[in-house]
């Protein structure tokens, strides 16, 4: 049986997230927003001035670090862009794949193990949506990252490292315990 859990940065309603990702991309350059506005509309997802403007999102709320790290590009060079696209859709907040209607919001009230939900600072899995989450579970916590968006463990290894660890070791008392 599961004796505890972690969540990072986690998916449990897809209209929770694309209501996070409209009110983050209200704190993009207006031109940007437009940009993205208008290719969606269109059906432009795929050109060039989406992609850019996309990038903008992402260098705020995905990943706030160096795009040509050696960690980050052996990551994304394992990335599958046709599965991504296929069960999300072409960008992070634009779901129009089979995940657009995914809401599993409700049931985070069964949850009765100890949880632990972990987001960054900055992270399109905001710490707002995140404390409604933890919120919702029994017996949950909750640690903001700071300073780190969605990657956090590329931003900030060892700080993240230390949180998880502090958990870890936290999670076992529990275990141990019983």
């Amino acid at each position: 049986r599961i004796a505890t859990i972690t969540f990072i940065s986690p998916l449990f309603s897809t209209p929770i997230w694309v209501q996070d990702a409209k009110r983050l991309l209200r704190k993009l350059p207006m031109k940007t927003q437009k940009i993205i506005e208008v290719c969606q509309e269109i059906g432009a997802t795929d050109s060039k001035v989406y992609k850019q403007a996309e990038m903008e999102f992402n260098k705020r709320f995905v990943f706030r670090g160096d795009w040509k790290s050696r960690s980050l590009t052996k990551a994304f060079g394992a990335f599958n862009k046709e599965v991504y696209f296929h069960m999300w859709g072409p960008s992070e907040f634009h779901p129009t794949g089979k995940l657009k209607n995914y809401d599993r919001f409700k049931d985070l009230s069964n949850v009765k193990v100890p949880a632990h939900i972990f987001c960054g600072q900055y992270d399109e899995a905001t710490p707002e949506s995140c404390k409604k989450f933890r919120a919702k579970m029994k017996n949950a916590k909750l640690t903001v990252l700071s300073g780190c968006s969605h990657v956090a463990i590329e931003e900030r290894p060892k700080y993240v490292v230390a949180k998880l660890k502090k958990w870890l070791e936290e999670a076992d008392r529990i275990v141990n315990s019983k």
